[in-house]
């Protein structure tokens, strides 16, 4: 370093800044500039990290109100299912207590039809021999009158 440029870096490093010198005021603004935007920088990061949390609360809150939600639909349609089943199975009972029912009568209605045919075998085989008879009779008669 040269004897000139060591005397200029005392003189300037030894200098006292003054209220009006120009690079003072530009270093002042520069600095409190700086410093208002530190400020903002800090106030909108606080803000983000605001924002963020009632965000995730507001997550938590849907989270646990669609859980809710999901919960309800899912033991409505358990319930439904349920009342559907017990429903069938309650028609499906009434059905086969009809079922055995008409097929008692069935076998009531087979019985009595082989009673009314048999009745009506033994009426057809009287009404022969009566008529039989009375054919008999009527010949015994007419032979009687000739």
């Amino acid at each position: 370093m040269s004897k000139q440029s060591a005397a200029s870096g005392q003189e300037f490093g030894n200098r006292v800044p003054y209220p009006a010198d120009p690079a003072f005021v530009a270093n002042s603004q520069h600095s409190a500039l700086a410093h208002k935007l530190s400020a903002e920088l800090r106030e909108a990061q606080e803000r983000i990290n605001q924002l963020e949390r009632e965000a995730d609360g507001l997550c938590d809150q849907f989270l646990a109100e669609a859980k809710a939600v999901i919960h309800e639909v899912q033991s409505n349609a358990d319930a439904r299912v349920n009342r559907t089943i017990r429903e069938a199975d309650e028609r499906i009972a009434r059905l086969r207590a009809e079922a055995h029912q008409i097929g008692r009568l069935q076998n009531e209605l087979a019985q009595a039809t082989s009673g009314i045919n048999q009745v009506k075998a033994e009426a057809d085989s009287r009404i022969e021999r009566i008529e039989i008879e009375a054919n008999a009779r009527v010949a015994g008669v007419d032979a009687d009158s000739s």
